[in-house]
């Protein structure tokens, strides 16, 4: 293999580590320490034990314990049993899952077990040549600063092998244990009591029928399941993608977001079927999916992440109400990223709920949501434009694409049973009431130095208008500024209000109109992204800015 490699390829693989960063690690599988392979593994876990051992005394960490569990990609079985005798050795209780399972499965599990951490080894929806480590810690939360960067240093100082257990035969181990009956029936019977609105026997009589994929992941027994508890009728199943299959054999890339190849055999069954809905999970089964058929355009159109959370959130908050009329509404909840669509703010304010934004993933999502739990909030609903959903107050501060599945489910045979309408209609109906948002996003590939080419550019100057409309505010999260473009191109801005790292690739531009643009590097994927969010109300026109936030700032 090494004659085979040029010495730059060897340079990169051996005197390079593949980065600790976005709440643990993701990269392609290989050899060398800038790949997944067992000895990165090995080596990760080692510092995260260390650092539980700082924090934690013996005796609470060893009776509290980590849960670790795995996905159906290539050697995750073998990554979570080589993380799991890495914690055996140092006398740790290990909760290790007996079968791959859903992420939100192995959350639920740290918070249900009260462990001290989880890992949870996935790539998520990633192609098939990836894998990954993702890291919880002990309010069920993924990780944030400053655990990460304390868990970074702590692998840099223990590199060197431990001693430790047999990997092959760890799940015998006494000090190892299966925590998935346990943790299931918990999790099933919390997301009924809390999240399952109708009687059985109304969900029993619906007209709308759904297909579900799991597109070759671990979702299917479970989502499944809790279609099943919520009394609704059996999805149409996709055979083809049913299974889980770490070679996503009918798709070219196995995320839910990305393209008409990877719903396509969904949509098939459907129409076969006659079913109006389809619902997909992402191949670990922490993210939803939604289509609707169209019968004007005679097809199925997918709902963006957006729209499902509006949809989402607005049905968790209505029929919580319902149950609890006299509920303190500024007590309740309501939480998205700062990417995200502003039309969950908007309807808390109309409501009189509380509301929040984040930085952009479910790491911040979560351990705010732990927060305001904390504080006496109850929060009913958090999500990411990138079909990322929780329903902190029912479960875990984690996304969740089972109970999101049986969720839209009921939702979707209510609004036909109550009201005679879609749910795309319903949507609609939520826009006149609370105010019509148009999104706009992308991406492009690039490599993290030219990423950091252009915010560099991007810096010199602050933009003063994009597609020929003013920009009133500059945030930006790499250099903790936040005030006019003059203040920052100054350096005399304001701090922002979230959390800001130095160095950090992401700025927003806030433009007359009510419209906001941010850019942002991926934390788990080599591309720049940009999200652009109009309250059309405001004037501005959503389309024509798109294309001038690629043309202007991006360049492209």
């Amino acid at each position: 293999m090494l004659t085979q490699m040029t010495a730059s390829t060897l340079s990169e693989r051996v005197c390079t580590r593949l980065e600790f960063g976005t709440a643990g690690l993701r990269g392609l599988m290989g050899a060398g320490f800038s790949r997944m392979n067992a000895v990165v593994v090995v080596q990760t876990t080692q510092g995260i034990c260390a650092h539980l051992l700082d924090t934690f005394d013996n005796d609470t960490l060893k009776r509290r314990g980590v849960a670790v569990g795995y996905d159906a990609r290539v050697n995750s079985d073998h990554f979570a049993r080589a993380a799991a005798a890495v914690f055996a050795s140092k006398g740790i209780q290990v909760f290790l899952t007996s079968e791959p399972c859903p992420t939100p499965i192995l959350a639920a599990a740290v918070s249900y077990k009260q462990c001290a951490a989880g890992v949870m080894v996935t790539a998520s929806h990633n192609p098939k040549e990836y894998n990954g480590y993702k890291v919880y810690w002990s309010n069920g939360a993924q990780i944030i600063p400053p655990v990460d960067s304390l868990c970074a240093a702590a692998i840099e100082q223990n590199l060197d092998i431990w001693e430790r257990p047999n990997t092959d035969d760890i799940a015998s181990h006494p000090l190892v244990s299966d925590p998935l009956a346990m943790v299931a029936h918990q999790y099933f019977d919390d997301m009924v009591k809390n999240l399952h609105f109708r009687p059985n026997r109304e969900n029993a009589s619906t007209r709308v029928r759904v297909a579900y994929t799991p597109l070759h992941g671990v979702g299917g027994p479970c989502a499944e399941k809790a279609i099943a508890m919520f009394g609704l009728p059996p999805p149409v199943r996709v055979p083809a993608q049913a299974e889980p299959d770490a070679a996503f054999p009918t798709v070219t890339f196995p995320n839910p977001e990305e393209g008409a190849d990877t719903w396509s055999l969904c949509f098939q069954a459907a129409e076969e079927a006659g079913a109006t809905l389809a619902l997909a999970n992402d191949p670990d089964a922490d993210r939803l999916a939604a289509a609707e058929w169209n019968a004007t355009t005679g097809k199925f159109e997918p709902f963006s992440g957006n729209e499902i959370g509006a949809l989402l959130g607005h049905w968790v908050w209505t029929e919580y109400a319902k149950a609890h009329p006299d509920v303190d509404k500024s007590k309740c909840a309501l939480l998205c990223s700062t990417v995200s669509s502003k039309f969950l703010g908007a309807m808390a304010r109309a409501e009189g709920l509380h509301f929040e934004e984040t930085l952009t993933g479910f790491k911040w999502l979560g351990n705010r949501a732990r927060e305001l739990e904390e504080e006496g909030m109850t929060v009913l609903f958090c999500f990411e434009e990138a079909i990322g959903f929780s329903f902190n107050f029912a479960l875990t501060p984690d996304k969740d694409g089972v109970a999101a599945a049986a969720v839209f489910n009921e939702m979707a045979a209510a609004l036909d049973a109550e009201r005679g309408v879609t749910v795309r209609e319903h949507l609609a109906s939520l826009y006149e009431r609370y105010g019509t948002f148009a999104n706009r996003q992308g991406y492009v590939v690039r490599d993290p130095a030219a990423n950091a080419d252009l915010f560099a550019k991007l810096r010199a100057s602050y933009a003063r208008e994009v597609g020929g409309v003013r920009v009133s505010r500059v945030r930006d999260m790499g250099m903790g500024l936040d005030g006019t473009p003059d203040e920052c191109d100054a350096g005399a801005a304001g701090e922002p209000s979230l959390p800001w790292t130095k160095g950090d690739l992401m700025i927003t531009y806030y433009l007359e109109g009510d419209a906001e643009v941010t850019l942002r590097a991926s934390g788990t994927e080599p591309k720049l992204k940009w999200y652009l969010d109009v309250q059309t109300s405001g004037g501005a026109d959503a389309d024509a800015l798109a294309a001038a936030v690629q043309a202007e700032l991006l360049g492209v």
